[in-house]
């Protein structure tokens, strides 16, 4: 086999590469580079005649000119497979780079520049060039030198943590070297990665030929991700059922579609985030259908899904007319998706005018909690067929908060609901049902799983020793607490002005337990005289014992008086007086005692039942 496989000196030598629009951005984790690290490492100590197979690399030639740089003609191709491991390899070469110049030789800076040219940039020119705007960020930042990067996106980001992590590897490698064994070692490893990994090639001239290719390659176990695996099926039944103009017009409708979806993706922080999309949308796809009698929302396998309701035996018109369905639906669907799940873009439902800003913020609080894949399918049948209705949109989005709110409350199952809530977002797409008759239904499922006496039982629970009772542990309590300091906040006509995320990054430490959580605090004589060890364990993570607050650590176990502080207490002082209106609210308890911790977790469930009503 290794007669066949291509090193990266012959692969590079006579190209130069671009990563289309329609890929996923560079995604690779620590995992995966940890892997290539060790194969190297591994492949060091073989025989050096022994080739190592890296990856499958797939070629589309012709959609570009070539160029002419420095007397020499370089086709220009597009990466259509492997971009993640050659984008990876090209960021180790660049930072070979860095160190063989800082070592200054001539032997040194003669290599550099032999690497640069092959691997980097040759006369101005980019070697390897990602899509978007991570484009920029590569040539200024992985293959320059800018100083401060500052990378916005995810795949931005995951170029930055490779480069970290190639420093952090050849640090340790040339630890200890002097310059002399250092040159030595990075020229052996140069050469490893130049001659050592062995790549199986194909290159195609026509972009339907993609899809076909990557079937056989897929039946044959080549494994990529779903987005991948849809996208090449969709080139694929094009490709048998059409030919000529009419299979380039149908080939451009589905590379542009994932060229979209991969634009607002990474526009909103969700690269990562493909596959979800792409179920959640089959799920309220009306065309789509489950696989060998499963329920739509059981579908994982998407890519035998589209198959089996995509399947080329329908004849040229039937395949054009569902692969052209499929994109169009699925480019409107990826701007509700972005919208529902990083409401704040400027985007997210700019349909919405006026009522955007109300839009986003009831999104936002559907996404505080969690819980997604019950609600999201929902949620984007929603905005896709009511985005016309924006009032009756905010009721919908409320409403499901309302539903997540009282089923974490209740602790009950993150699946709870999921049957009827998947039966409605098919419905919503699919029977014409009105806003008003979804609305009805949520209403009809709170109602059911969380009606309001389960719900105030499960606020009122008075043993926080218990699972249901004890607040501190459950997956309601942030989004509780920081509701109901915005509550206590607008109540007097103020600016409601913390920020959730930099609240729930570290809500355990802005979480403040007024009862000391720790036995300790038994040892002074406020607590001492006001609660047992049986009444301090089963009171302390009580929900009305537990309040939101800047300066956790600053209270410690100190005694209640002293955390509220005199009356005549300075205003730059730490105490609950100065804090939180949740804390100063604290302040007009005249004692904490048990029966304090009564009233104020009273007065929760009573703000909690109306906050989030049916």
């Amino acid at each position: 086999m290794n007669d066949q496989l291509k090193d990266l000196r012959g692969i590079f030598a006579s190209r130069i590469f671009e990563i289309p629009d329609y890929q996923r951005g560079y995604a690779w984790t620590e995992n995966h580079r940890r892997d290539l690290l060790n194969d190297l490492r591994d492949l060091a100590a073989l025989d050096a005649r022994k080739r190592h197979f890296t990856g499958t690399l797939v070629l589309h030639r012709g959609r570009h000119p070539s160029r002419r740089v420095l007397g020499r003609t370089l086709e220009v191709v597009d990466i259509v497979d492997g971009q993640q491991r050659l984008t990876t390899l090209v960021v180790l070469f660049a930072v070979i780079v860095r160190r063989l110049r800082v070592l200054g030789s001539n032997d040194a800076l003669g290599l550099a520049q032999d690497l640069s040219d092959t691997y980097l940039v040759l006369q101005g020119t980019p070697r390897l060039t990602p899509h978007g705007d991570t484009a920029e960020f590569f040539r200024d930042h992985i293959l320059g030198e800018l100083a401060n990067p500052s990378p916005r996106s995810p795949p931005a980001r995951a170029l930055h943590a490779a480069r970290a992590e190639f420093e952090v590897f050849l640090d340790k490698r040339l630890a200890g070297l002097d310059d002399a064994a250092k040159y030595t070692s990075l020229d052996d490893l140069a050469t490893l990665l130049q001659t050592r990994l062995g790549f199986v090639l194909f290159e195609v001239d026509d972009e339907a030929d993609v899809g076909v290719m990557f079937e056989v390659m897929n039946a044959r176990g080549k494994r990529l991700t779903q987005f991948e695996l849809v996208k090449n099926y969709l080139l694929f039944a094009a490709a048998k059922v059409s030919s000529g103009e009419a299979l380039r017009r149908l080939t451009q409708v589905v590379n542009q579609t994932w060229s979209e979806v991969v634009r607002v993706l990474d526009e909103a922080g969700l690269s990562a985030d493909d596959d979800t999309l792409l179920r959640y949308h089959w799920y309220i796809w009306p065309h789509a259908k489950g696989l060998d009698g499963e329920s739509l929302w059981k579908t994982h396998e998407l890519h035998r899904a589209v198959k089996t309701t995509i399947p080329v035996s329908l004849g040229e018109d039937a395949v054009v007319a569902r692969v052209q369905a499929y994109a169009s639906d699925l480019k409107v669907a990826v701007r509700a998706f972005a919208a529902l799940l990083n409401p704040r873009l400027p985007s997210a439902f700019a349909f919405a005018g006026p009522r955007q800003e109300a839009l986003q913020e009831a999104a936002r609080r559907v996404d505080r909690m969690g819980r997604r894949a019950v609600v999201m399918p929902m949620l984007m049948a929603s905005v896709l067929t009511y985005g016309g209705d924006p009032t009756a949109l905010e009721e919908i989005l409320r409403l499901t908060e309302v539903f997540v709110f009282r089923l974490l409350v209740r602790g009950m199952k993150s699946n709870t609901g999921e049957s009827s809530l998947m039966q409605l977002a098919w419905h919503i797409r699919t029977a014409g049902l009105t806003a008003t008759a979804v609305q009805a239904k949520l209403k009809e499922l709170i109602g059911y799983y969380a009606p309001d006496a389960s719900v105030r039982a499960a606020l009122l629970v008075r043993d926080g020793s218990t699972p249901e009772g004890n607040f501190y542990e459950r997956s309601a309590l942030p989004h509780l607490l920081y509701e109901y300091e915005r509550e206590l906040v607008t109540r007097k006509g103020l600016k409601f002005m913390v920020d959730w995320g930099v609240f729930y990054k570290s809500w355990r430490d802005s979480t403040e337990h007024i009862l000391p959580q720790g036995e300790r605090c038994l040892t002074d004589p406020y607590w001492q005289a006001r609660f047992t060890a049986d009444a301090h364990r089963r009171n302390r993570h009580r929900l009305g014992n537990l309040v939101l607050t800047a300066w956790n650590s600053h209270y410690s176990d100190h005694d209640f008086d002293r955390k509220c502080g005199p009356v005549s207490v300075a205003s730059t002082e730490r105490v609950y007086r100065n804090g939180y209106e949740s804390e100063r609210e604290l302040a007009a308890e005249p004692s904490w005692d048990e029966a304090a911790i009564d009233r104020r977790q009273q007065r929760i469930a009573d703000f909690a039942l109306r906050r989030w009503s049916i």
